[in-house]
């Protein structure tokens, strides 16, 4: 995401919650007005991501089923499943990668979504990479 999608995001964040004066980029640590919000986020990149993986499927004929509506979006493209579920309460989003459990929190000191691990992510990439990840499993038992 580049410079001006951030600072889109952040004067779009100001008006919605009401900031009376929106902060320059600097003095900015995120986009995200708080944890719960930008987990909201980070699902919609999920959600969003498998949408295209989902339709570009569909649209070439390819074993995938998938549901991408709900805190449980999952794709499957032939024996390959990848999931996003999001646990509103405790605010976790709880990712299956061809078998491999993981789990993605905010972490408040940091400003940003974690893995279990507390490795910083950006959740596109993060969320890109297990569609590779599931596409590999899916063209190996297909190939």
């Amino acid at each position: 995401m580049g410079a001006m999608d951030h600072e889109w995001r952040a004067r779009l964040a100001a008006e919605l919650i009401g900031e009376s004066e929106v902060q320059p980029a600097s003095q900015r640590a995120t986009f995200a007005p708080d944890g719960a919000t930008a987990m909201e986020i980070a699902f919609g990149h999920a959600r969003s991501e498998l949408t295209y993986l989902l339709e570009l499927g569909r649209a070439h004929h390819l074993p995938v089923v998938g549901a991408v509506t709900g805190d449980e979006i999952w794709v499957r493209l032939g024996e390959s499943k990848l999931s996003f579920r999001f646990d509103r309460q405790s605010t976790v989003i709880h990712a299956s990668v061809a078998g491999a459990e993981s789990s993605l929190s905010w972490d408040p000191k940091v400003r940003a979504v974690v893995t279990n691990d507390g490795r910083a992510v950006d959740v596109q990439t993060l969320v890109q990479s297990a569609i590779d990840t599931t596409v590999r499993a899916f063209k190996g038992k297909t190939a």
